[in-house]
């Protein structure tokens, strides 16, 4: 077995054996207290003020102890890939006021402000996991400002996005730990830190509840002084009703080349960001994964190029995003060993480096029409797909996605079955009437439970249903996504290099010593930008 199967083996079970210590170490704190407490209670004649203070402990600690078990929970279904969703529509400015209204009345040490939009926050999701995400955020605003003072919520609308940012006075997170903050387990270590208490699953857990919204989530601190803890999930409000084009994240150390191929890719309805640092293009691939990622074999700086790609390939959430490496020759057999899907023969223009890239969205990057009657849902969907690219386009009901798939068949259909007008059950009819479109991959999207008439309907048509109670992106978007995304690459200007036999040289062997990222890194040290179609990112 090659040494780096072994390796990762042996790092699988030593996380499975801390994972076991930690969850022991952690519930039996809560449970020897409740014991403790109820010992006395039964074996002592005690007056009803000391009473009343131990029956509280009890309480308080059978909280705890709650707590931790659905924590773990969460974190078992997420593993699993069985964490769902139960959506529904959310007044989301109706639960920061409900949150904050009681943490202000079990935290009087604190003072709590909470500023919302003149305009309804209305997003389609799971009100109890949001609450989730809320209350942890307010949790750790709390025990990270252990001298007291303000604790500020405020949320704004951002380009069709529910904003809500979490900021604290307190102490802060040393920079040399921030990268680690969304990871399992992770606690803030320092002096003014070490008693406070917790699994360190909060933040892990928010992430994931995000990311299943098809939003966004991150922080920016400064050690000593304060911490703003923001997300953002997909609402119904957009000033634009703009298409989205695919995102690619551009390394490149020669910054008048990166513009140049920026200006080409946007040209190509393509949504560009480009870095000219290795350390920070990981930081950005890892916080908004882009469809496609170019990168130049020569970048240099604390990561080069290679240590890059490796970098990319080892952590879960950028491994299967495909990359195109821009090298000399004798880079084509480390790119190839490393993972690349695409190389580029330096010296190379602009247009052949686009012309890799096109090659890579090419492959699997479908165009999907989503319809729906509610907005909010919609912008919940596309936001799902938008992380793996190609064309998202969207319809209010029946009647303008026929129109709209008249027009240009589109490669899949998600449908909302509650649609003003024609309803979800005749669009499919229309649909299944017309040779042209009766093999249309369709995903219907259902809010209550289908009749054994209406399942058996689908199912003769092979059309797969996702319940709104149940709803789980992974799920969505492993039903949309085309099974041919391993076709070979074919476009001019770019050559497949995964089928090639390599023998790896020194510089593989040194790139495969940094040791892989083993959950995904939510972005630090800088708020979200606006969405624009050519960005550049500086140290």
């Amino acid at each position: 077995m090659p040494e780096r199967e072994i390796s990762g083996e042996r790092e699988v079970a030593r996380r499975k054996s801390e994972l076991v210590a930690t969850v022991s170490h952690e519930l039996r704190t809560p449970l020897a207290s409740v014991l403790g407490f109820v010992e006395l209670l039964l074996s002592r004649d005690l007056d009803e003020d000391v009473r009343q203070s131990y029956l509280e402990t009890v309480h308080r600690e059978a909280q705890r102890l709650a707590a931790l078990i659905d924590d773990f929970l969460d974190l078992e279904r997420i593993e699993a890939g069985h964490f769902t969703l139960a959506l529904e529509s959310c007044d989301l400015g109706a639960l920061l006021r409900q949150e904050v209204e009681a943490f202000a009345e079990r935290q009087p040490s604190h003072t709590f402000a909470c500023e919302l939009p003149d305009e309804a926050l209305v997003t389609v999701s799971d009100c109890r996991r949001v609450e989730q995400v809320l209350s942890n955020l307010l949790s750790n605003a709390v025990k990270y400002s252990p001298d007291g003072g303000l604790v500020r919520v405020v949320a704004t609308q951002r380009e069709g996005f529910a904003h809500v940012e979490v900021s604290d006075r307190g102490v802060g997170i040393p920079a040399a730990q921030q990268a680690e903050v969304f990871t399992k387990f992770f606690r803030v270590d320092s002096t003014d830190t070490r008693g406070i208490g917790g699994t360190g699953l909060g933040l892990a857990i928010c992430q994931e509840i995000v990311a299943a919204h098809g939003g966004r989530i991150g922080f920016t601190s400064v050690e000593g002084e304060d911490s703003t803890f923001w997300f953002e999930l997909p609402s119904a409000w957009s000033p634009v009703e703009a298409k989205r084009g695919a995102r690619v994240l551009v390394f490149q150390a020669d910054v008048a080349f990166g513009d140049a191929l920026a200006e080409l890719l946007v040209r190509d309805g393509l949504e560009v960001e480009s870095v000219a640092s290795g350390v920070l293009g990981i930081e950005r691939a890892l916080a908004e994964p882009p469809a496609a990622i170019c990168l130049d074999g020569d970048l240099t700086g604390e990561l080069d190029g290679w240590r890059v790609l490796v970098r990319l390939k080892s952590n879960p959430v950028t491994a299967d995003i495909p990359v195109v490496v821009c090298s000399e020759e004798r880079g084509r057999a480390t790119a190839a060993m490393l993972g690349a899907a695409g190389f580029v023969l330096k010296p190379c223009t602009c247009e052949e480096v686009q012309g890799g890239v096109r090659a890579l969205l090419a492959v699997g990057r479908p165009s999907v029409l989503v319809v729906g009657g509610d907005q909010a849902l919609r912008r919940l969907v596309v936001e799902t797909l938008a992380r793996d690219g190609g064309e998202l386009r969207e319809a209010a009901d029946g009647m303008e996605a026929l129109a709209m798939i008249a027009c240009r068949h589109p490669d899949a259909l998600v449908l909302d079955l509650a649609l003003p007008g024609l309803h979800g059950f005749g669009a499919i009819e229309h649909l299944l009437d017309c040779p042209e479109t009766r093999g249309l991959p369709i995903v219907v999207l259902s809010a209550r439970e289908l009749s054994p008439r209406e399942e058996r309907f689908l199912h003769e048509r092979n059309v797969s249903c996702l319940q709104k109670r149940r709803y789980s992106a992974d799920q969505l978007r492993r039903l949309v996504l085309p099974a041919s995304a391993s076709s070979t690459l074919a476009l001019r200007g770019v050559h497949d290099v995964s089928a090639e036999v390599v023998q790896a040289d020194s510089v593989v062997t040194a790139a495969l010593e940094i040791r892989p990222a083993q959950r995904p890194q939510a972005s630090a040290g800088g708020k979200p930008s606006q969405p624009r179609n050519v960005r550049r990112d500086v140290d």
